[in-house]
Parts: C-alpha cells; sequence; structure tokens
C-alpha cells in the first residue's frame, strides 16, 4: 500500500484544511511542533480507513475539534500493486463513504466493506473500531509512546500472518491430505476422549468402564457376602467361648460382693463427715461472736482518732486565719498604688493618639497632592492615546486589502508562475543554420544563425530562397498550459483591481500598513486600558472625588487647632507607640495588685470558713465519744472482745480434730473403690447379656443365608467380570491410539508453525545485525509475540530488557513484518509517531539506516517534531505548517 495524498478537515486539532501531497513510494518525514497534530493526523488515517461512516457518540466526539459540531472530512489516496484507489468519508451531519477503485466506485456500507476485503481487516459491528479488528496495518501504525506494550497481533493480523505462510504449513502436513487427515484423526478420538484425555460420557469407551467397573463391583459384593457368611460362623464360635468363661468365673456374684464391702466403708465416712459438720457450725457461730466484739472496739477507737484529729485541725485553722490578716493592710497598699500609677499612662495614651490623628490627616492632605499630579498626568496620556487611535481608525478604513484577498493574489500570482512554467516547459527551441546565409525572418525580423528562438505559441517564419515554416509547438498541452496562464492572469487582474493597487508589490505595502494600524489600534487600546481600565470619565470621576478629599481634609485641619511643636507622623507614632507600651506595663501591674488582692481576700475568706468547720467538727466528735462512753464503757468493750476470742479458738481446736480423724478414714480412696465396684458389676452384667443377644443374632443369620447360593453367583459374576474388562482394554487401547496419533499430527504441526517463522526471522535478521550485532530474537508460536533475545551465549526474557532496547526491538521485529508481506503481496504501509524517543544518538543512527533499509520494499512515514535528526538522510520532509491549504472538493 502507498499512501500518495492525505487530506484532513475539521478532524480535532487540524480543523483547517490540511494536504499532503506527493508522498513517495521509500521514507517521508512529516514534521510539526508540539501540540501541531502530528499525533492526530495518524489518528485521521486511522479513522478515514477503519471507522464507519455512521460512527456517532463518544467516537464521534473524539473527531470534532474541541467544543463544536462540524463536520470531520478525509480523502486518501493510495496505490496497491500499481493500481489507483481514492477514498473520502464524513463523519457526523450528512455521514458518507465512498471508495473509488480500478472496478468501480462504491458507497456507503459497501465501500466500508471493499475496503475491508482489500486491506484484510474487519469492519467494526458497533462502536469504535477495535486493535484487533485493524488487521496487519494497525500493527505497523505505531502510535506515539506505544512501541512498549508489545506487536499488538489481533486475530485478523494473526490471519493474515498465517494465510502467507499457509502453503508451506500444508507442505509440511500433507498438502490437502494434511487437515482432513487431522479432522479425521480428532472425530475418531473425540467419540471416545475429550479434550482432556479423559473417557467421553455416553461413548464407547465410558461405556466399556462402567460395565467393567460395575462387574468388579459385583465380584467384590459377592466375595464380601461369603466373607461375612464364613466370619458370622466363627463369630458364633468366638461368643460361645466367652459366655461359657464368665459362667464358669462367676464374676457376677464376685463383683457384687466387692460392692458391698465398699458400700460399709463408705456410710463409715459418711458419719464423719456429719460430725464435722457440727463443728463447723460451731466455730462459724464463735467467729461471728469475735466479729461483731472486733468491730465495736473498732468503731470506739475511730471515735477517739477522729475526736483527736478535729481538735488539732482546729488550731491549724487558727493559726492560719491570724497569719492572713496580718498581711492584709500590705496588699491594699500595694493596689491603690497601682491605680493611680495606671490613671495616668492612660492619659498620656489618649494624648499621644490625638497628635497622631492630626498627624495622619496633615499626611494623607500631601499624599493626595501627589495622587491627584499623577491622575492629571494619567489623563493628559489617555487623551493622546484616544486621538492617536482614531487616527489609525481612519487609516484602516482607506486600506481594502485584508489577509484573505493578499493570500488570493499571491495563490493566483504562485498560479501564473506555475502556468509560465508550464508553458516554458512545453514550448519549442529552435536554431537555423543556413547554407548560404539565407535570411530567416520572423514577423519581419531576420533572426541571427545559430541563436536559439523560443517558440510558445503557433509561428511563422519565412526562409529566404525556399518560403516558410509555421511550427506549432506542444500541441493541446501547451494550448491547455496558456489558457491557464491566461485564467490565472485574468484572475490576479481582476483581483488587483478590485483591491486598487497596481501590483501584488503594492498589496503587500497596503496590507503591512493594516497590519500597523491594527497594531497601533490594539497598543493604543492595551495603554488605555492601562491608564484607564474603566474608562477616561471614570478616570476623570476618580480625579475628582480626590479633589473633594483634598478639600475635607482642609476644613477638617482647620476646625482643630494643631499644637505647635507637632511633629512628623512616623515621631508622633513612635511616641504614641511608648505611651501604649507604658500603659501595658502599668495595666499589668494593676492586673498583678488586684489579682493579690483577690486571692488574699479568697484566702482569707476560706480561712474563716475552714475555722468555722473546724469549730463545728471539734465539737460534734466530742459528743459522739461521750454518748458512746456513756452508752458502753471502754473497759466492758475490752472485756467482750477478749471472751470472744478464746471461744473461737476452742471451736477452731475441735475442729482440727474432727478434720484429722475424717482424713485419716481416706474418704476418697473409699469413694474410688465404691465406684470401680459399681461400674465392675455393671460391665459383667452388660457383657453377658450382650454376647447372649449376639449369639442369638448369629444363629438367626445363619438359618437364614444361602451358602451354595452365593457360590454360585459368585463364579458367573468372576466370568462376567473377566469378559468386561477384556472389552474395556481393548476399547481403550484404540482410543488410546488415536490420541497419539493426534498428539503426533499436532507436534508436526508445531513443528510446521516454528518452520514457518523461519522466513519472518530471516527478514528480521539483517535488521537486527544493523543494532545488535549477533542477536537472535524468539516469537512466540500463537500470539508472534517477541518473548526473548539471546545474545553473548544466553537468553534473556524481553521485558527484562531496558526500555530504548524494547523500543527499537518492537520497531525492527514490526519492519520485518512489513518487508516479509509486502513482498507477498500484502498492503502493508508503516506509520511511526515520534518514535525512538529513548534511542541514545549511536543508536539513532543505526535505527535510521535500518528504516532507510525496510524503506526499499514498503513505504514509511515518519512522524517528527525534530526534522533536523533527518535532513542528513536526504529523504522528503512535509512541514504540517506547510500543508495548510484549500481542500480539494469530492
Amino acid at each position: 500500500m502507498l499512501l500518495r495524498q492525505i487530506q484532513v478537515r475539521n478532524f480535532r486539532k487540524l480543523a483547517p484544511p490540511l494536504v499532503i501531497s506527493g508522498i513517495g513510494e521509500g521514507l517521508t518525514v512529516i514534521a510539526g511542533d508540539n501540540e501541531e497534530g502530528k499525533s492526530t493526523l495518524l489518528d485521521a488515517i486511522r479513522a478515514g480507513l477503519f471507522e464507519r461512516h455512521n460512527l456517532g457518540g463518544d467516537g464521534l466526539a473524539k473527531m470534532q475539534p474541541f467544543g463544536s459540531r462540524v463536520r470531520p472530512e478525509i480523502r486518501l489516496d493510495f496505490e496497491i500493486n500499481g493500481k489507483v484507489y481514492r477514498l473520502d468519508k464524513a463523519f457526523g451531519q450528512r455521514p458518507s463513504a465512498r471508495l473509488e477503485t480500478p472496478n468501480g466506485i462504491f458507497e456507503a456500507t459497501e465501500a466500508e466493506d471493499e475496503l475491508a476485503k482489500l486491506l484484510t481487516f474487519r469492519v467494526a459491528q458497533r462502536g469504535e473500531s477495535k486493535p484487533d479488528d485493524r488487521g496487519v496495518l494497525g500493527l505497523f501504525w505505531l502510535e506515539q509512546g506505544c512501541s512498549l506494550e508489545g506487536l499488538g497481533f489481533g486475530a485478523t493480523g494473526r490471519w493474515t500472518l498465517r494465510a502467507s505462510f499457509e502453503k508451506e504449513v500444508g507442505d509440511v502436513l500433507g498438502g490437502a491430505r494434511g487437515p482432513r487427515l487431522m479432522a479425521g484423526a480428532k472425530a475418531k478420538r473425540d467419540v471416545l476422549l475429550t479434550a482432556t484425555g479423559r473417557p467421553k460420557a455416553g461413548g464407547d469407551l465410558a461405556n466399556a468402564i462402567a460395565e467393567a467397573a460395575a462387574a468388579v463391583e459385583s465380584v467384590v459384593r459377592l466375595e464380601a457376602d461369603q466373607r461375612d457368611y464364613d466370619g458370622d460362623i466363627d463369630e458364633l464360635g468366638r461368643v460361645q467361648v466367652e459366655l461359657a468363661q464368665i459362667e464358669a468365673e462367676r464374676g457376677v456374684e464376685t463383683a457384687r460382693q466387692t460392692l458391698a464391702a465398699a458400700q460399709a466403708q463408705a456410710e463409715k465416712i459418711e458419719r464423719l463427715r456429719e460430725q464435722d459438720r457440727a463443728v463447723d457450725g460451731a466455730v462459724a457461730l464463735a467467729d461471728a461472736e469475735f466479729r461483731n466484739a472486733s468491730d465495736r472496739w473498732a468503731r470506739r477507737r475511730t471515735l477517739v482518732e477522729v475526736s483527736e484529729t478535729r481538735t488539732g485541725e482546729l488550731t491549724a485553722a487558727r493559726d492560719a486565719l491570724t497569719s492572713l490578716d496580718a498581711k492584709t493592710e500590705e496588699v491594699v497598699r500595694v493596689l491603690e498604688g497601682a491605680k493611680t500609677a495606671f490613671d495616668k499612662v492612660a492619659a498620656a495614651r489618649i494624648t499621644a493618639e490625638a497628635r497622631v490623628a492630626l498627624s495622619e490627616t496633615r499626611s494623607r492632605r500631601e499624599a493626595l497632592d501627589g495622587e491627584i499630579a499623577e491622575l492629571d498626568r494619567w489623563i493628559s496620556e489617555a487623551d493622546r492615546l484616544v486621538a492617536a487611535r482614531a487616527a489609525a481608525v481612519d487609516r484602516l478604513a482607506e486600506i481594502r486589502i485584508d489577509e484573505s484577498a493578499l493570500e488570493g493574489m499571491q495563490h493566483q500570482n504562485a498560479a501564473i508562475r506555475e502556468a509560465q512554467a508550464a508553458v516554458a516547459a512545453a514550448a519549442t527551441w529552435l536554431r537555423f543554420f543556413p547554407s548560404h546565409r539565407q535570411a530567416v525572418t520572423k514577423d519581419d525580423a531576420e533572426l541571427p544563425p545559430g541563436e536559439a528562438v523560443d517558440v510558445a505559441e503557433p509561428t511563422r517564419f519565412a526562409l529566404e530562397g525556399f518560403g516558410a515554416v509555421e511550427v506549432e509547438p506542444g500541441g493541446s498541452v501547451l494550448a491547455e498550459s496558456r489558457e491557464q496562464l491566461k485564467a490565472a492572469e485574468a484572475a490576479l487582474s481582476g483581483a488587483l483591481i478590485a483591491a486598487g493597487v497596481a501590483d501584488v508589490a503594492e498589496a503587500m505595502t497596503q496590507f503591512a500598513a493594516r497590519k500597523k494600524a491594527e497594531a497601533d489600534i490594539t497598543g493604543a487600546d492595551q495603554l488605555i486600558a492601562v491608564y484607564a481600565p474603566e474608562g477616561i470619565e471614570a478616570l476623570r470621576s476618580f480625579r475628582l472625588a480626590k479633589s473633594g478629599e483634598r478639600a475635607s481634609l482642609d476644613v477638617e485641619l482647620d476646625m482643630v487647632s494643631a499644637p505647635p511643636d507637632l511633629a512628623a507622623l512616623e515621631i508622633e507614632r513612635r511616641t504614641l507607640d511608648d505611651a501604649k507600651l507604658s500603659e501595658t506595663t502599668a495595666r499589668a501591674a494593676l492586673n498583678e495588685a488586684q489579682g493579690s488582692h483577690h486571692k488574699h481576700s479568697t484566702k482569707l475568706a476560706v480561712a474563716r470558713a475552714n475555722c468555722k468547720n473546724a469549730e463545728r467538727n471539734s465539737a460534734g466528735s466530742t459528743q459522739k465519744l461521750e454518748a458512746a462512753r456513756l452508752e458502753i464503757p471502754d473497759a466492758e468493750l475490752a472485756a467482750t472482745l477478749s471472751a470472744a476470742t478464746g471461744g473461737r479458738a476452742g471451736a477452731e481446736c475441735a475442729k482440727a480434730g474432727t478434720a484429722r480423724e475424717l482424713a485419716a478414714a481416706k474418704p476418697e480412696e473409699v469413694e474410688g473403690r465404691c465406684r470401680e465396684a459399681q461400674a465392675d458389676l455393671k460391665s459383667v452384667e452388660a457383657t453377658r447379656l450382650s454376647l447372649r443377644e449376639r449369639e442369638i443374632a448369629i444363629e438367626n443369620q445363619l438359618i437364614g443365608a444361602d451358602k451354595r447360593r452365593i457360590r454360585e453367583e459368585l463364579d458367573e459374576a468372576r466370568e462376567q467380570k473377566d469378559r468386561a474388562i477384556s472389552r474395556s482394554d481393548r476399547v481403550q487401547a484404540e482410543a488410546n491410539a488415536w490420541k497419539l496419533l493426534v498428539e503426533v499430527l499436532e507436534s508436526t504441526e508445531r513443528d510446521a508453525k516454528k518452520a514457518f517463522l523461519g522466513p519472518v526471522l530471516q527478514r528480521i535478521r539483517p535488521f537486527l545485525d544493523l543494532l545488535f550485532p549477533g542477536m537472535g530474537v524468539t516469537l512466540e508460536e500463537d500470539t508472534l509475540e517477541i518473548t526473548e533475545i539471546a545474545r553473548d551465549g544466553r537468553t534473556e526474557p524481553y521485558r527484562a530488557l531496558s526500555i530504548g532496547t524494547r523500543e527499537q526491538l518492537s520497531i525492527l521485529v514490526r519492519l520485518a513484518f512489513a518487508v516479509y508481506l509486502r513482498e507477498k503481496g500484502y498492503p502493508a504501509a508503516v506509520i511511526l509517531d515520534d518514535a525512538l524517543v529513548y534511542a541514545d544518538p549511536g543508536r539513532f543512527e543505526r535505527m535510521q539506516l535500518a528504516l532507510c533499509k525496510a524503506a526499499e520494499t514498503v513505504q514509511i512515514l515518519i512522524l517528527a517534531c525534530r526534522p533536523e535528526d533527518w535532513r542528513p538522510l536526504g529523504v522528503p520532509i512535509r512541514r504540517l505548517a506547510d500543508a495548510v491549504t484549500a481542500f480539494e472538493p469530492a
């Protein structure tokens, strides 16, 4: 595929018409600064080829310039295998698609379907196209910053590549018979096995395995029945022996005698425990009497201690009150002195504030004088600018040339030059060499011998002694060029007359005068906005307001008589600051004196309250102690406590005696023997009963069983098992054979896939040697992605390489695929948007060589922001800024 011309209009930032024409077959650089639209151009090409013309929603919104709803249009002129095609697409309002081919013209969806067949991609059925839809062209059109994301083959791209390898794969697998053999083997295998190699449900193998398993299960069940019968015979004999042993040893009677002896000892221990519980009650009673006497004596001691404490607290409170009364006079004296000092400095601060206010008024009046003078200067400058702007407007009104008219004249002038060049190219040059100096005349003027004559229109030459010769150079081509020249000259003449100028140079002079007048107007507007941002009248009103403020200050100063010693504003402010500082210091001293007075008054009030409380508490505690002693004297309480102490000691001694006697009887040991005897008796009786029940059950089971029937059924089941296992093994062997055949064919197919990657790896090798001599790459068989590289005798994962190396390898492999497909006759063109951003200078130069080498086979477009990097290669460079021109109508 060779792109020859690209036209874009109203596509994102490419809103003005853009036409890039004359694109060659090899390497072409399309240059533009950042944000100028290089990536947008690639998106426009992609949209023109792969997006449906009736796309709407977010997909359409992404194409339209920001904030507008215009109609994006793309036209692509391209060639495939020497045949010329033209694609026109428009989106949004009045969407359309038109494809002109050597076989006819297609419209709307038919155009898109025909284009998809031509370029081997898939038309998106809904919404925007996906990378997988775009076939191999999506692989070769690399967006900015996407070179590190892998090759990104979609299903369509892989299909295209595999189609190019189809013949090689078919030969390896036996040509046309290979796929049929594979399909037949898989069909046979799939009848018996699932994809994972397990027996297929409902198939012959699954049924044979199930029958064998059922036969084996039947044999196992019957063998278990026979073992159960034989086991029941043995079990009956064992049960009868155990019953006879229990009856012979008289185990039940012995267990009963052992239990009776243990129960007698337990009754004796229970009597000792009742005696011990009675002693516990006596101990508890004595202990309660002791605690009661102790509590009464403790309460009496507490009353005595509280009375003594309250008396001490009363003495301390009286001493504290006496001490505070002695300090009251000094605290009051300090507070009065602080009040007097504060009143003095406060009066000084008020006087200083009045002097500062007068000084500020005087300073403000002086500042207003300067502001009014500056406003007068601004008003004068603004008036001058308004006059200059009016003069520029008048000059602009007299100029009839604008940018559109000048561009039209320049375009027409260029058309004249092109037509003149075409006429000159088609003209005929004649030289006359008369043998005897005969005269040759043109329009009655004799021509010098041997001088070249430019014949650009039908001309008659008179030849002396011969006659005349009429020359009509160029035929229809020259006539057409002359008509184009006349049309261009007429168009330019009409434009010059309409603009009132003599020639293009005068038009350019007038346009420069227009730009100068517009610049003067703009400059005047900007300066007027600086001097009078709200207008000159507002500036004058502001000046009037300042004058009024100045007059009011004069009145204010006249009404107040300023002291003769009024100093400058800064001096008066420093005096005020000193006065405020003195006032602050005096206020702090006053606050401190007031705080001290308040604290002293509080302490004094608290001390008086504490003294009264101490007197009440002391009197109350003394009354409670005296009342308690009248009720029960201290000596009586002490005697009661002594008697309770002796009674508790006697009860505790009796308790110790009963505890020793109970411990000597070992109650836990006796209770354990009782429990063991009961359990032994219960176990012996249960065993005997269980054995008798088991004996009866086995006898009944043996009576119902038919040993002869079990043996006959077992023999028959064993024969069925042998037949079922034999059939299962036979079907399993058949399934294994088909599975093995499929695996061998698949292994051969994998080897074929590796083999058909060989042509691509051969195309990659020359590119790798330019950049990485001796390096090899490995491609994954199914996805065709780069998985690892080999160099210096070791392999490295692709993802472990540096960003720059991955970017360069990604581009080199894309170039190799493009070269291979182009050689196979598939449409392939490479577009790289600001690639190689991670390449150092050395690798960048070698990558340029690789691109030039690939450009010998495929067309490559480089979208670059640094055209100077590509000029040394001598490749064509098209600048986006120079491509903005008229969009050729469809």
